[in-house]
């Protein structure tokens, strides 16, 4: 079970609720955190707490197999990908549009260049 207690001695979760509104809906977390009642692993990945939920058994074995995949991709890729990723949080909607359009135009000339 999971749960977020400071309320239980009266202090609001403040660190926490500095940034998780961006991974949950605040309709579906605040509950919790305003009420510090446990929660299962798959409560939480309903409401976008977590992406997955696996088994203690099976945990090594996803964990590998997502390292595999992850070093199989090229990396300078992933870089700019978790770059953009994490600008776009901050950004407006017009400015990610803009930046992903000159984005895939220069990615898109990159590839032709190397490819000639």
């Amino acid at each position: 079970m999971l749960s977020f207690p400071e309320m239980r001695h009266g202090l609001p979760p403040a660190a926490i609720m500095a940034y998780l509104g961006r991974y949950a809906l605040p309709r579906r977390i605040f509950p919790l955190l305003l009420l510090a009642q446990e929660f299962t692993a798959s409560h939480a990945r309903e409401i976008g707490l977590v992406t997955q939920v696996v088994s203690r058994e099976a945990l090594r074995g996803e964990v590998d197999g997502l390292i595999a995949r992850i070093l199989a991709m090229d990396a300078e890729a992933v870089r700019r990908c978790k770059a953009y990723f994490q600008a776009a949080q901050e950004a407006s909607i017009d400015d990610n549009f803009e930046n992903a359009t000159d984005l895939l135009t220069k990615r898109t000339l990159e590839l032709q260049a190397a490819r000639r």
